[in-house]
């Protein structure tokens, strides 16, 4: 479905974070949606880098997934938690809500 969606140049090659985000894209812009974004794909890019260390950059993934380093690991994994779900909270708010037009 996300396919169909798309207007991606490359969609046949893409996977679904980067169709869902070409989707959201093409509703609020490129920056605003990489920005929507960059939580789940800082989690995603710390799936990989766990599972491929020698190509890991970790800290670009916690960067990108707004983990302060500086707190207990405890706190680090609520915060990945906490922004991974304002990010699906904010692109079905986005995708979804009906904006109501102004009373004539």
């Amino acid at each position: 479905m996300l396919r169909k969606l798309s207007t991606h140049a490359d969609k046949e090659k893409l996977a679904s974070n980067k169709l869902l985000e070409d989707v959201l894209a093409q509703k609020i812009g490129t920056d605003k949606a990489r920005r929507v974004f960059g939580p789940i794909v800082g989690a995603y890019d710390m799936r990989v880098g766990d599972a491929h260390p020698t190509s890991s950059k970790i800290g670009d993934a916690l960067k990108l997934a707004e983990i302060d380093q500086s707190k207990s690991f405890l706190r680090q994994g609520e915060q990945l938690i906490s922004n991974f779900g304002r990010s699906i909270w904010w692109i079905g708010k986005l995708l979804f809500e009906q904006t109501k037009e102004p009373s004539e």
